[in-house]
């Protein structure tokens, strides 16, 4: 499933899950199990990360659109 977003870079997705881009980072909060995947607009994997449950800042060396996939989840962020 893809989510769809306005661009602006912040995305929110239920009430505990908080996925924003900022200059060269990607920010995640809220993700409690599990695995995020993170591809570029090619869908080209780029990371795959553990989710803490705590926030995570995931440095990208370019900016774009990125696809955020989690728990059967996708979100487009851009940075």
């Amino acid at each position: 499933m893809i989510v769809e977003s306005d661009f602006s870079g912040i995305v929110e997705i239920q009430n505990s899950v908080r996925i924003s881009g900022k200059e060269d980072r990607i920010i995640i909060d809220g993700i409690t199990e599990g695995y995020v995947w993170i591809y570029d607009i090619n869908g080209v994997l780029v990371k795959t990360l553990p989710a803490t449950g705590e926030r995570m800042e995931i440095r990208l060396q370019e900016r774009g659109i990125y696809l955020v996939k989690y728990a059967g989840r996708t979100v487009k962020v851009k940075i």
